[in-house]
This record gives C-alpha cells, structure tokens and sequence, in this order.
C-alpha cells in the first residue's frame, strides 16, 4: 500500500513540473558528471542569474528522477505522507489559479544511480546546454562498470540537437571521446591548450586559488576563495555558459565573484589548536577523493609545518570493486599524508595500506562517532586535516569534533 502511494505522489510531483515547465518554456541547463555536479551547478547558477534574474537552480543534490521534479518546484524532500498530500494541494490550487512563480531560466544537476536514469531525465527535461563535470567510477554497485558509467553519462549530450551547446571538460579524456556522441555544438574548458576557456598562470595564495581565463583572445583574472586546483573547473565550466549566451565578460566575472563553495565540499575552516580542517564531508567517490588529497599541497602554503592528516570514511556503492578501490585510494593518500585516520568497514582497506609506510601514524575507527571522540588526541598544532567520506558514514561529527566552536 505504502509503495503504491509513493508512487502516485511521485507520478503528481511530476506532473506539475511538467506543467511548469511547459508553462514557463524556461532555457534548461543540464549538468552532469561523476563528481563535482553539485559546485559546478551553483557556480553556473551566479552567472545564469545575472543574464537572468528570474533563474532558479536545483537545491542541494536534488539531482535523481525524483529530486529534478522536486527542483523545478522548488520544493524539499520530505518523508511524511501527509506533508506531500499538503503540498500536491497547494500545487493544485496553484496550477487552477495561476498563482505559480515564474522562471525563465533553469540549471538542473542531473545524476545517475542506475542505468535508464538519463533516458527517463532528458526525456521529460530536454537541457538546451549540458555541462560534463568529470568521469569516473560511481554508484558501481547499481551501475555494474565503468563502461555503463560512461555509456549513462553520454547521453546527457546524446540527446541535444545541432542547435543546442555542450559545455565539455578538455582534460578528462573519457569525456573528450564521448564528445563524438553529440550533435550540439561543443565548448571545451580545461587547462588543455586546445580549450576555448582555458585556465592559465595558477597561483596559490593565502586567499585561495588565482588564475586567468584565457577566452576568445581576451585575458581574464579570477580567483576561487578555496584550496584544491579542481575548484577551478566548476568556474570554467560557469564562465562557459556564460560565454555560450552570449554575456558580456564583465557580467560573467560579476557572477563568478558571487559563487562560494557548497557547505561540505572542500571549505577551509578554522580548527581547534590551530589546525585548518578542510571539510569535504559532503560526499565521496574515488575521483573525488584524489582531487581532494592534492588540496594538502595548497593549503601547506598556509601551515608549512603542519603535518597533513586526512580522515577518510568509505566510499559508498563501489559493489564489487570496493576493496580494490579503496586500496587504490590508499596507495594515493599515502603518497601525501603524514597521517591517515579511516572509519568504516571498507576503509580498513586503506588502512591496511596506509599503515605500511605510516606505521603508528596510521589508524582505524569502526564509525565516524568513534573516531570524533578519539581524534583530539592524535591531532597536534598547525595540522592540516582533509575530512572526507561518503554521505552516509556521517564524517561531518569529526568536523564538528575539531571545530573551534565545540572546543
């Protein structure tokens, strides 16, 4: 019964976001990727803004069949059957009255966690410009390969005419062959010396990353108030949509300088004994984690004599390539680390790994609540410390534990 009714809510949901959209006609942006769909989707949205100021985004990581519905409405996820029976109402009497906002831009995150999940997407919200972030292994345990990954992720661009842009990164080569899959007319960024929006002259201060955008023969300053070079994709991929409508540089800078990293993606924070947290706890996949070790390079310019400490839960819903994921992230952390802390039964893996090199330097919790309570002690003044994991092993406690706030 409660299935049945879970459906039918979700059948409702989507039937007045088509009727939004239909309604609204809105330009569709879509952004997809394997990691970094969430930062790139908010640092396009202040751009998109200030060509349009009635645009709308999705929130958080709104980005399922179910969360892209929920994002044209602009509404939040909730569990009760009762708040959604309140809220289909209200979008009825709405719809009858004539009573509903109206946008004329969107920028939706669309993802994957099985295979037809794009096909059911773009068929219902056809993006006139899709974003590719970056490729990698995700939600392996529903998706089963790598091949389905890539196979899943092109149709984002599949499915755009000859009069439609794809804005694609030039530096994942899984996702500059797929590009042949596309009819729509192709911007490249990336630090590629073949990209139309190139990144150039990176700088790493005290006040985060700066560079130059290198765009059409002009030259254009920027900075990212963040550490970890990866930032530096979700501007390109914003100051690329930008371009591709056309906008002055002025107006897409303007936009830029309004964009600040999502609660949990790779923000620097002030820690207890003077330690910098990095706090990456938002979520985690392989390729997301690699991308965040490296930050430790950066953010040494700001504590050059504190030891690097990443704290690093499992990676959720690698299926059976789990442990020789893990394994392989263990061998990248060891590489930049001087200390490893990892919570959760998979990350025993770079536990394993790790404390070949590190010794007495490494360790292991069974939950992040366990290792909240414990990691006052190993910390010492002026460390540097990535915290990062999947969704559901909860690592924003450890952040929470270190913070100078709670201490």
């Amino acid at each position: 019964m409660k299935k049945h009714i879970k459906k039918g809510i979700k059948q409702a949901i989507w039937f007045f976001a088509l009727t939004r959209i239909k309604r609204n006609n809105p330009l569709i942006i879509g952004v997809g990727g394997s990691v970094g769909k969430t930062t790139t989707k908010d640092a396009i949205y202040e751009v998109v803004r200030v060509y349009d100021s009635s645009a709308i985004k999705s929130e958080k990581s709104y980005n399922t069949d179910i969360g892209v519905p929920l994002a044209i409405l602009q509404l939040k996820t909730s569990v009760s059957i009762l708040v959604w029976a309140y809220r289909i109402t209200v979008l009825f009497f709405q719809r009858i009255l004539g009573l509903e906002s109206r946008f004329s831009s969107i920028v939706l995150e669309m993802g994957i966690d099985k295979l037809g999940d794009l096909d059911f997407l773009t068929s219902r919200v056809k993006p006139k410009i899709a974003v590719l972030t970056k490729i990698g292994p995700e939600h392996l345990e529903f998706l089963g390969s790598m091949k389905n990954v890539i196979s899943e992720e092109t149709k984002l661009i599949s499915c755009l005419d000859k009069h439609d842009t794809a804005i694609l990164n030039a530096d994942d080569t899984l996702i500059v062959q797929m590009a042949k899959k596309t009819k729509a007319h192709v911007v490249w960024y990336g630090q590629a010396k073949n990209s139309d929006v190139r990144a150039d002259s990176i700088e790493v201060r005290r006040d985060g990353i700066h560079f130059i955008i290198r765009y059409a023969g002009q030259v254009v300053p920027v900075s990212v108030p963040s550490f970890g070079r990866h930032h530096i994709y979700p501007v390109l991929a914003a100051f690329s949509v930008g371009a591709s409508l056309g906008m002055k540089i002025n107006d897409i800078v303007k936009g830029l300088k309004a964009f600040h990293l999502p609660e949990g993606r790779g923000v620097v924070l002030q820690g207890s004994h003077d330690t910098i947290i990095i706090d990456d706890t938002y979520n985690a996949s392989p390729a997301s984690v690699v991308a965040s070790i490296s930050a430790l390079q950066d953010v040494k310019i700001l504590s050059p004599y504190g030891r690097s400490i990443v704290v690093i839960g499992d990676m959720l819903e690698l299926g059976r390539y789990s442990t020789q994921m893990h394994q392989e992230v263990g061998e990248e952390i060891v590489k930049r680390a001087d200390v490893v802390i990892a919570v959760g039964n998979e990350s025993k893996h770079i536990y394993e790994i790790t404390k070949k090199k590190l010794k007495s330097n490494a360790f292991w919790f069974e939950d992040s609540t366990q290792a909240a309570q414990v990691i006052g002690s190993i910390i010492q003044k002026n460390d540097i410390i990535l915290v990062k994991g999947s969704r559901g092993m909860k690592m924003e406690r450890v952040v929470e534990s270190l913070s100078v706030s709670s201490n």
